[in-house]
């Protein structure tokens, strides 16, 4: 799926509600579905600093594409994070290096 049909997947999934307090809502309940690393992932070297729940993110390879895993603390932000690996879930590596060389 592209950028593109992703954003507007996003987009339509919160266009549904009125109010913030519901998309919020829906938000805790996407955190509730994802899945939660291993215990064993949860160190120091996983952890992301600077957020403000405690987020564990790790990262393989996979046939040229990034398969990324997180834990996070506080629902609402597990969904963010969600949204996020849903973003960077199909990316292609070469395609990311290829934007990091730019910078």
């Amino acid at each position: 799926m592209s950028l593109e049909k992703k954003t507007l997947k996003i987009v339509s999934d919160f266009s549904f509600f009125e109010s913030w307090e519901q998309k919020y809502e829906y938000l805790i309940e996407l955190g509730k579905q994802n899945c939660s690393l291993n215990k064993d992932f949860k160190t120091d070297l996983n952890l992301v600093y600077g957020c403000q729940a405690k987020v564990w993110l790790v990262c393989k390879i996979k046939n040229g594409k990034l398969i990324y895993r997180e834990t996070v603390t506080q629902l609402s932000q597990k969904a963010w994070w969600g949204y996020l690996l849903f973003f960077l879930a199909t990316a292609l590596l070469k395609r990311l290096l290829d934007l990091i060389i730019l910078f």
